[in-house]
């Protein structure tokens, strides 16, 4: 009979132990997770203002005019480098793989968005597929698992994005009013075909 009682005490304290364990490691769970949520939105807030179409096609633009300004593609190399950054700890690593997920997300945004010029949407494009290239040769030095299959899931989404026809539908989409008059447009009957504008009297 005592016997059976500490067998009994001892199941007892053993599931307690368990149960406790278990609230632990949820509670744990649980701000994992918002931690990583929070680095999330900070991070789509600061990419979604810095990858603004508009503002992309300003920089381009005055690129274009002075050389020696930002460029769209240095732009990119600058945050390619901040956030695939290697953690300085370990435990931040899946904060981190967050936040590059934010990051191509982001930039395939861009190209979806019918305010995106041509002129960016090409940009971004070949950065992705160059970004490709470096992700498989391997951008992340990190051999655990957890990084390559996070590697792998990039990967995918660029493949997704680069061969889907949403970018050339969204070009086509743009459509470009002719100014009216002679001798670009046309102020009588069609707008497509130009007049002869020395003809008139």
């Amino acid at each position: 009979v005592a016997l059976q009682r500490e067998l009994d005490r001892a199941r007892e304290e053993l599931r307690l132990a368990v149960e406790n364990h278990a609230s632990e490691a949820a509670a744990l769970r649980g701000e994992v997770e918002e931690a990583r949520t929070r680095a999330d939105a900070a991070a789509t807030a600061t990419l979604t203002a810095m990858l603004e179409p508009t503002r992309l096609a300003r920089l381009i633009e005055t690129h274009r005019r002075n050389g020696a300004s930002p460029s769209y593609e240095e732009l990119l190399a600058a945050l390619e480098i901040a956030v695939f950054a290697e953690a300085p700890d370990a435990k931040l690593a899946p904060i981190a793989r967050r936040v590059q997920t934010r990051f191509l997300l982001t930039l395939m945004n861009v190209n979806r968005n019918p305010r995106t010029s041509p002129e960016v949407q090409a940009e971004t494009d070949a950065y992705l597929l160059k970004l490709q290239g470096r992700l498989s040769s391997g951008l992340d030095d990190d051999n655990r698992n957890p990084a390559k299959n996070h590697r792998g899931w990039l990967l995918s989404l660029i493949s997704e994005h680069l061969n889907q026809d949403m970018a050339v539908n969204t070009i086509l989409d743009q459509g470009v009013d002719i100014p009216p008059g002679s001798p670009i447009g046309s102020q009588f009957g069609n707008p497509q075909m130009e007049t002869c504008w020395h003809c008139i009297p």
